[in-house]
């Protein structure tokens, strides 16, 4: 069953992240879309930057649920 940004849990993309090596490259970018996926809130932004953000953190989720579906198939 495929992991999708809608599905995939906070608990999977923290284990994703504490996977990743903290070694700079990709990597860092890899965790960086973990942290994004897993950010809550925009504090005292217009609608239009909330929106922004929002739609940023679904595809950060989006792209952790595909390199977790990555790592399954492997």
């Amino acid at each position: 069953m495929q992991i999708t940004a809608d599905t995939v849990t906070d608990e999977q993309i923290r284990q994703l992240r504490d996977s990743i090596p903290d070694d700079g490259g990709i990597n860092a970018a890899r965790r960086a879309e973990c942290d994004w996926a897993l950010s809550r809130g925009a504090g005292f932004v217009s609608d239009a930057a909330r929106d922004d953000l929002e739609n940023r953190r679904l595809l950060a989720r989006a792209r952790c649920a595909d390199l977790i579906n990555a790592r399954g198939s492997k």
